[in-house]
């Protein structure tokens, strides 16, 4: 994840990235919330799972 902004990107405007994943993906949780993304929502039985059952999702936001 990037912090700094580069003047020839085409999305250098950006004020906030909002990430959704697998509540399950503990990896992908730690590294979001090193990086200054906080828990902003969660939606139970978002994703189909290959076995039938549900996970629930995170959303998670960072202001750049």
């Amino acid at each position: 994840l990037q912090r700094e902004p580069h003047h020839s990107d085409p999305h250098a405007g950006i004020l906030r990235v909002i990430v959704k994943f697998d509540a399950g993906k503990l990896a992908a949780l730690k590294l979001y919330a090193r990086h200054g993304f906080r828990k902003v929502g969660e939606r139970t039985g978002y994703y189909l799972k290959a076995d039938g059952s549900r996970a629930t999702a995170l959303t998670m936001s960072a202001d750049l």
